[in-house]
């Protein structure tokens, strides 16, 4: 009789266990897509695809349509927004060539917004990265700008405008 009520106690607190095993994966699936959305929300995100849509060269490369992967939360030292500046790395994907858009911004003048100051993009195949985007405004490191991939102007009229959900009509997972 013993070994009856011993087994059912082991059943309960396994089955215990098993829910809250469950539960911890399920919140720490739903912040992590909370966050995703959140990023997705940020001007200089949206610039970027804004830019990069525009490009013709880095369309090009890419092809399309283009697949946006999520960025890395882990990255912690690639990815972050801290005070004073941001830099995110996407990973995008197209029919031709796929590999990490790198986009770095700065907080403008009020320090509320951040302002688009770089976009890189690091592509598998053609094993240089390609500056599409600097205002030259960029504080941290600098990589070597290629002029003829270069889109030269202000991005911060761009950033003040509020653009539709699905970013451009080249990026189907944004939706």
């Amino acid at each position: 009789m013993s070994n009856g009520r011993h087994f059912t106690v082991a059943n309960i607190a396994s089955g215990g266990a098993f829910i809250l095993i469950c539960q911890l994966i399920y919140t720490h699936i739903y912040l992590q897509k909370k966050i995703q959305k959140k990023i997705r929300g940020f001007s200089h995100y949206r610039t970027a695809f804004t830019v990069l849509s525009k490009h013709e060269k880095a369309m090009e490369f890419l092809g399309l349509p283009l697949a946006v992967g999520e960025v890395d939360l882990v990255d912690r030292e690639r990815n972050y927004i801290d005070e004073r500046k941001s830099e995110l790395r996407i990973p995008i994907c197209g029919e031709r060539d796929g590999g990490i858009m790198v986009v770095r911004a700065e907080r403008d003048e009020n320090g509320k917004n951040f302002e688009t100051v770089q976009i890189e993009l690091e592509l598998d195949g053609v094993g240089d990265n390609i500056v599409i985007y600097d205002n030259g405004k960029w504080s941290g490191k600098y990589l070597p700008c290629y002029t003829d991939f270069v889109i030269l102007g202000d991005v911060t009229m761009i950033a003040t405008k509020k653009f539709p959900v699905s970013r451009c009509e080249y990026c189907s997972v944004l939706k």
